[in-house]
């Protein structure tokens, strides 16, 4: 194995535990054990240049937000920003962390935020991508 597959190997593994420890655990307060792992492990992943460590680090960091309001009130605009710019794949891992944020907290996730208020609206940024030019659904 060469340095680049032990590096992906290594982020496969840290990113898959920290999934786990994320999906069965039941704190609701920002801990400092894992306040570390996000900053050490989450936050890294999560703008990584390799799409699949990319997208396990975002997932990751959603469920993180799931479990502090504050905390998924300070990464909307982060995971909007995700969902205008990114590639397909991710931008629906984003979009289906906004709406899991919705579904738990409902609009006050969205807060006050002048970024959110100011971003494009979601149906512009996903309708475009299913609908082809002559309205009718695309077959992804």
């Amino acid at each position: 194995m060469n340095d680049d597959e032990q590096t992906m190997a290594m982020w496969d593994t840290c990113l898959a535990i920290t999934e786990q420890l994320l999906l069965n655990t039941t704190y609701r307060s920002r801990s400092p054990a894992i306040m570390g792992v996000a900053a050490q492990i989450i936050t890294p992943a999560s703008r990584h240049t390799d799409p699949k460590v990319r997208s396990m680090g975002i997932r990751c960091l959603g469920l993180l937000c799931l479990h502090d309001l504050n905390l998924a009130k300070s990464f909307i605009p982060f995971f909007l920003t995700i969902i205008n710019n990114d590639t397909d794949a991710i931008r629906i891992v984003a979009l289906k962390i906004v709406f899991d944020l919705l579904l738990i907290f409902g609009p006050k996730a969205l807060g006050d935020n002048k970024a959110v208020r100011s971003s494009t609206p979601l149906h512009f940024v996903y309708l475009p991508t299913c609908v082809s030019e002559s309205g009718k659904r695309s077959q992804r």
